[in-house]
């Protein structure tokens, strides 16, 4: 199984490796591709780019650093693709996460990802103690939930 982890902040790290570290007592074959920190790597992840080199907080900066962003969304939507995962899963980092869901979405409904069980995203919030989920199914209809 081929799984491919957005996180871009510490939190989210934490969280990833979580979920890295129980996928794996799982699936020990699992493959893990992530974007988060050092905690999702000393979980097994293999650590496609750091949080630090993700995180632009405030106007100016995010004007100042709207290229790398660009490139960011750039590279990562080429990574899933070569990547070929069967699962892709966001955790917080909504305006960079919900921009490359979107993408997804229209990537599996062009057949342009492989994979049938790439049907199925999920998008993960974490607050505090709950957390909201969002799916896309293959019939394209949007299931909201709590956990």
């Amino acid at each position: 199984m081929k799984i491919y982890i957005i996180a871009g902040e510490a939190s989210g790290d934490l969280h990833g490796s979580n979920l890295i570290k129980a996928i794996k007592t799982q699936r020990p074959d699992a493959e893990c591709r992530v974007w988060g920190g050092d905690l999702m790597e000393e979980a097994g992840g293999v650590l496609v780019k750091h949080y630090r080199d993700l995180a632009f907080m405030g106007f100016l900066e995010v004007v100042a650093n709207l290229r790398t962003i660009l490139r960011n969304l750039h590279f990562c939507k080429q990574d899933i693709l070569e990547f070929q995962p069967d699962v892709v899963v966001f955790i917080d980092y909504p305006g960079f996460n919900l921009r490359i869901a979107k993408w997804l979405r229209e990537q599996v409904n062009q057949g342009v990802l492989r994979s049938k069980s790439c049907l199925a995203v999920s998008a993960l919030r974490f607050w505090s103690s709950s957390c909201s989920c969002m799916a896309f199914s293959d019939s394209n209809k949007r299931v909201n939930n709590s956990c």
